[in-house]
């Protein structure tokens, strides 16, 4: 036996194997269907759709097999798709590959087998369509493409499959999407390239609602600098494709607000903008920003932590000392971090005991960096209280005084001064003798750049050109140079030096000549290295801070104010300028007392000269803190300030300066007694509301209960507040509830908190009924309480009732309808495969039932209906099922026949001939007697009825047989009946195929004019079948029309047209052509034909003047209204519009009157008639004459002999068609006819 091998792309096939989603999961109809067709129409015992996996086949799809898989060992199928195309095997037993494979020898003894491999679209092999026999065979070529065609329907059922589940899991990402996007805190839109609002969500800091936004440009709703600003960045990202930020300003009402913009693109058309209010950041940013900028200047390490020790904030010269940063600090007791094996316990007690006591500590102790490497600190550590005198936190500042001890310690150790001075300020020492190239340095030398001398053995000068940045070298090489022509007195430059883990150390470097040789040149030279990036660093971010600091006081949301003695400002920020001056011009230089505004308390008393905030700080030492006043400007305007100042000496002998913080509280004023207005209306709103709010505390005890409690269970308030709310509660719950309390206290396990759930209260009638409760918790005064809002759902459940009968039951005869029907024969499958027994379905189908509707009116049809109903559940047992699934269509389900077919019929025929009989008894309507009868169709279950709707249909089918039988009759399903549909179904997949093979030719018939020149021709649709030949169009258009494949066939079919008329308009002899099309009523209804044709046009550059729409009068049948609309739209498109076939259908004179029609076209049948037939010329000659006199061109269709054209052309036809001019033929056959100029016809 032979295994399969592996694909070349095995891996990857796998993986699109695993995408697909089919794996493992159950059966599905859509490929069971195939699957039963295919093994029909082959009449094989066994059909499959295989799935490869690693190590097995699995079936998804299985008729005539049992087992759901076998080992991919085995598999015939793991052969298959290594094919190209169908993989067969006429004789498993008589090839070696086979012979001797298990599923040759034994179950289920294959002997044909013939596989068409499943592809996705990019290629990858999952599997096989197959059939397997046990009898020998081969297929014919026919039979193969058939098997094909079969693989191809469940290639598209996986593709279909697939795209379903895509778009669950879309619909389910975009409800997850919307879910967090409502719950987003910040400013959300979606804007296109072109600046305009596509989507925005509700939010409070929106300048409009969102329904004002949604559509309008950038420039419209923003202020014009931030919609330029907006725009600009806009740009950006859509031409680099990256992130970008903006901060931005907005004035509302309540005064200024600061927001942080991101916008990322999405797509090509479109960006995401996140906007946030970062009002109150940048607010608390200011605040903090002198202690931040004194942490920062100093080398000292600076860490605050909360009342528990646990950091909160450090300044980046605590990184620097210890190798943590902030983020990994941020709250983190610093002991439990830096404290080591080496940290002294008994100083580590004293720090807790000053810490317990709340009071400073100043200590000496052993820690470790982030590296492990322990380090000297001493600590300051001092309580930091609020203005209330309430312990904040701790303030602790670091010195590293590691260098220090260990100064201490090497001078403990050696008696050698230079060096021990060396060592504690980590001085490198080296000497080089310039004329023999040897130098030497000191351990510090090596540890500045994080070497050990055997790491760097042999240290050489050219070691250390090797170690200095390239950009210093050359530098520090002239420099020597210099000095050793005698134009420096030293040798002094900072360069950067390469450290052993790759980051660069900066360096002082310092030397001098200490001797020359005899001849005058350089000897020995010693020199010192320095470690200065400390200081380097320290130098570039002190003129990097500087510049923050000015740019942050100029930008900063906080007003910044400095006044000289006499209260003359000397500088404000932006921010300042914006609060003082209502017109937002700068204030330097102007009094803060300015001549414009006046100054007062806030109950309006003009203030003082010596109450003034900068005079207040001339005579005291200490800062103003929340000094509150009102400004009152010119034009009425008022502001409420609350200033923080101190006093400064200014440099250089200029005299006292006050530094004045302002912040504009006047919204934070107007909030706080608008929050007692609120207090009341919120008061107001739960008293009026309608749902009933009841607030309890943690014992259960009742602490409000509002009116629409009262009102919904029959107590009062008073009679209700500090009793437990167990009162309002039914058993179990009652006795239950405190428990429950107790025990949610206790862990904290919520089954009822923040979850809406349903439940019975208790009146104080003691009624009971449903309410819905939803309970929140929350503290107040450190105390638990709970707020449940509860609502009263008995109207819902009772329409929850109804709604469940509606669904269920038909409304006018309270039978079951086609859901509970479809239900209920599930159930009924499912026994049966237990039982093993039988059941059967009856469809009945009321007759003539129309008529009686038409002529007597609904209301005696629909009591007809609810007598049918009742006789046909008086014929059955109370276990079987009538249920009505139509207007006058019935569906009985009778179960527990025996499981014997023959027996199981005659069961199901009794009971079919008893409600022939019910329906054929007089129906009373209204006094007046009414016969009906039924026609019914009858089709048996048993084990191996699969599928529910197959039994409806068969059912169905056979009802039909029974109709067209003269009604009144019963039939049981004949599989023949199957057959018509299925080859029904084989059709149309051939016509699909054709379509996607080029199978459907178009045909061109000629016409002509009284003088037998060509004027055009009509095309005319003919299928090229590989098999069966030329197939017309009365076979297959009605197909197409019913399925609706008449519509893109019908787009083909024009722009055929328009491509040959494009063509031939670069031809003297056929530019004057016209070309007639046929337009079927499905593809003039489609909702996208004008722009369809309009494209079609354009892309071929077709004359649409040349081109003529044929449409029949069944088009005109509805609507005419709208007819006439889309036929004046298609005129505006510059076609040509031509009545088909007129005279056949309903004609009316108002087509020709209210249509904006070009031609008409004579049906044949009056053609034929016109000679022997006095009607048919009468009413030929008077279509002609009704046409010439209106402007109408005829076309006379069907002409074959010349007796007709001479007729016809005698009564004013002039346009003629028909077999004595032409047949319709090729596209290349009519062109050869044309160009031929002895031809007369085509």
């Amino acid at each position: 036996m032979q295994s399969p091998d592996h694909p070349h792309n095995e891996v990857e096939r796998i993986e699109a194997l695993y995408r697909a989603s089919l794996l493992d999961t159950p059966t599905e109809e859509r490929f069971d269907r195939i699957t039963r067709l295919a093994q029909a129409h082959f009449g094989v015992a066994i059909c499959l759709v295989s799935l490869i996996d690693v190590t097995r086949q699995w079936f998804k799809s299985r008729q005539g097999l049992q087992a759901a898989e076998t080992s991919r060992e085995v598999s015939f199928c793991g052969h298959a798709i290594l094919a190209d195309g169908i993989f067969e095997i006429p004789d498993a037993t008589a090839d070696q590959r086979f012979a001797e494979n298990p599923l040759v020898t034994g179950d289920p003894h294959i002997r044909f087998y013939a596989g068409a491999p499943l592809s996705t679209p990019d290629g990858y092999k999952l599997g096989t369509l197959c059939l397997i026999d046990t009898a020998a065979r081969t297929l014919s070529a026919a039979e193969r493409d058939v098997l094909l065609d079969y693989a191809a329907l469940v290639e598209q059922e996986i593709n279909e499959a697939r795209s379903e589940r895509l778009r669950q899991q879309l619909a389910a990402s975009q409800r997850r999407s919307h879910a967090l996007l409502a719950a987003f805190p910040d400013m959300v839109f979606v804007v296109s390239r072109l600046g305009a609002f596509v989507e925005c969500l509700h939010h409070e800091d929106l300048l409009r609602p969102r329904e004002e936004v949604v559509g309008r440009h950038v420039g419209e709703i923003l202020p014009t600098a931030l919609a330029n600003q907006m725009c600009s960045h806009l740009n950006e990202i859509f031409r680099t494709g990256e992130e970008a930020r903006f901060e931005y300003e907005l004035t509302f009402p309540d005064g200024v607000r600061t927001f942080e913009a991101r916008l990322c693109p999405l797509g090509d058309d479109e960006a995401l903008v996140i906007a946030r209010n970062v009002t109150l950041e940048r607010q608390r940013a200011t605040e903090h920003q002198r202690l931040a900028e004194v942490a920062r200047q100093t080398t000292n390490g600076v860490m605050i932590t909360d009342t528990r020790g646990r950091v909160e904030w450090l300044n980046e010269s605590f990184t620097r000392i210890t190798g943590y940063t902030l983020d990994e600090m941020r709250g983190k007791v610093p002991g439990h971090v830096l404290q080591g094996p080496d940290t002294d316990p008994a100083v580590v007690v004293q720090m807790r005991e000053a810490l317990r006591e709340r009071r400073p500590f100043d200590v000496e102790l052993v820690n470790y960096t982030r590296e492990a490497r322990p380090y000297w600190i001493r600590i300051s550590c001092s309580p930091l209280r609020d203005d209330a005198g309430a312990l904040k936190g701790y303030i602790a500042i670091e010195t590293d005084i590691t260098q220090h001890k260990q100064a201490e310690e090497r001078l403990g150790r050696s008696g050698q001064l230079l060096n021990a001075v060396a060592d504690a300020n980590r001085i490198g020492i080296w000497q080089w003798n310039a004329s023999t190239d040897a130098f030497e340095a000191n351990d510090t030398w090596l540890d500045l750049i994080g070497y050990t001398r055997d790491e760097l053995w042999p240290v050489t000068f050219q070691t250390w050109e090797r170690l200095t940045h390239p950009d210093d070298l050359a530098r520090c090489l002239e420099s020597k140079r210099r000095h050793f022509a005698g134009k420096l007195d030293y040798y002094d430059e900072d360069i950067r030096m390469r450290h052993k883990d790759g980051h660069w150390v900066w360096i002082n470097t310092r030397g001098s000549l200490v001797s020359r040789l005899d001849d005058g040149a350089p000897g020995l030279m010693l020199g010192t290295h320095m470690d200065i990036s400390e200081r380097r660093g320290l130098e570039s971010r002190l003129a990097s801070e500087q510049q923050f600091l000015a740019e942050v006081l100029r930008t900063s949301v906080s007003a910044i104010t400095v006044l000289d003695e006499t209260g003359i400002i000397v500088f404000a920020n932006e921010a300042a300028s914006r609060i003082l001056s209502p017109e937002r011009k700068d204030v330097v230089g102007r009094s803060y007392a300015c001549a414009d505004c006046r100054i007062m308390d806030l109950d309006g008393r003009l203030l003082a000269p010596d109450e003034l905030p900068h005079t207040q700080l001339s005579r005291a030492d200490a800062p103003i803190h929340d000094f509150r006043h009102m400004i009152e400007f010119d034009d009425g305007q008022r502001i409420i300030l609350s200033v923080n100042g101190t006093r400064l000496e200014a440099e250089g002998g200029e005299g006292l300066r006050f530094v004045l913080s302002i912040s504009d509280i006047t919204t934070q004023v107007s909030t706080k007694r608008a929050l007692g207005e609120r207090s009341k209306q919120m008061r107001a709103i739960v008293d009026n509301i309608l749902d009933a709010i009841v607030t309890i505390d943690a014992h259960g005890r009742i602490e409000s209960f509002n009116p629409a409690a009262e009102r919904m269970f029959g107590y009062s308030a008073a009679q209700v507040l500090g009793q437990n709310v167990a009162m309002l509660m039914p058993e179990p719950h009652k006795s239950r509830h405190d428990d429950y309390i107790a025990q949610y206290l206790k862990i904290h396990e919520a089954h009822v908190i923040g979850k809406g759930r349903e439940l019975e209260g208790r009146r104080s009638d003691g009624d009971l009924f449903p309410l819905e409760l939803r309970v929140s918790e929350f503290v107040r005064d450190g105390m638990t309480s709970f707020v449940g809002m509860m609502r009263d759902i008995t109207e819902r459940k009772a329409a929850e009732a109804q709604i469940h009968q509606l669904a269920f039951y038909d409304v006018l005869t309270g039978l079951p309808n086609r859901r509970l029907l479809v239900d209920r024969l599930g159930q009924t499958l499912a026994g049966i495969r237990r039982k093993h027994d039988r059941a059967a379905l009856l469809f009945i189908d009321l007759d003539n039932f129309k008529t009686l509707n038409d002529s007597a009116g609904h209301d005696k049809g629909d009591e007809l209906l609810k007598q049918a109903a009742q006789r046909l559940t008086h014929c059955v047992r109370g276990d079987d099922t009538v249920a009505r699934i139509g207007g006058d269509e019935f569906v009985v389900l009778i179960e527990d026949l025996s499981a014997e077919a023959a027996e199981a019929a005659n069961q199901t025929e009794v009971i079919a001939e008893k409600v022939q009989r019910a329906l054929n008894t007089a129906f009373m309507l209204d006094g007046v007697e009414h016969y009906s009868s039924g026609s019914i169709g009858v089709t048996l279950i048993d084990g191996d009825s699969t599928s529910i709707d197959i039994l409806l249909k068969q059912a169905d089918l056979a009802m039909y047989e029974a109709k067209s039988a003269g009604n009144n009759s019963i039939r049981f399903f004949d599989p023949l009946m199957q057959v018509s549909v299925e080859e029904r179904a084989r059709l149309d997949n051939e016509l699909r195929r054709a379509m996607r093979n080029g199978e459907l030719v178009p045909y061109f018939q000629i016409q002509v004019d009284a003088q037998r020149h060509p004027v055009g021709a009509e095309i005319l649709l003919r299928w090229k079948h590989p098999e069966r030949g030329l197939i017309p169009p009365a076979t297959f258009i009605p197909l197409a029309e019913e399925t609706g494949l008449i519509v893109p066939i019908g787009f083909d079919v024009f722009e055929a047209a328009c491509t040959c008329l494009a063509r031939w308009s670069g031809h003297a002899t056929t530019a004057p052509l016209t070309l007639s099309v046929n337009v079927s009523v499905g593809q003039f209804r489609n909702d996208t034909l004008i722009e369809s044709f309009a494209a079609i046009l354009a892309r071929t550059g077709a004359n649409p003047a040349r081109l003529k729409l044929e449409i029949t009068e069944s088009v005109l049948a509805d609507d005419i209204v709208g007819v006439a609309e889309k036929l004046h739209e298609l005129k505006a498109l510059g076609l040509q519009l031509s009545l088909d076939d007129f005279g056949t259908g309903f004609s009316s004179l108002s087509y020709l009157k209210n249509l904006p029609l070009d031609q008409i076209k004579i049906d044949q049948s009056f053609v034929r008639g016109i000679l022997d037939t006095p009607k048919d010329a009468a009413i030929a000659q008077s279509v002609i004459a009704l046409a010439n006199a209106i402007g109408l061109e005829v076309v006379a269709e069907g002409v074959e002999t010349e007796s007709q054209r001479t007729a016809l052309k005698h009564i004013g036809c002039g346009l003629f068609q028909g077999y004595l001019f032409g047949r319709p033929c090729a596209l290349a056959e009519f062109e050869t006819a044309l160009y031929t100029p002895s031809s007369s016809g085509v």
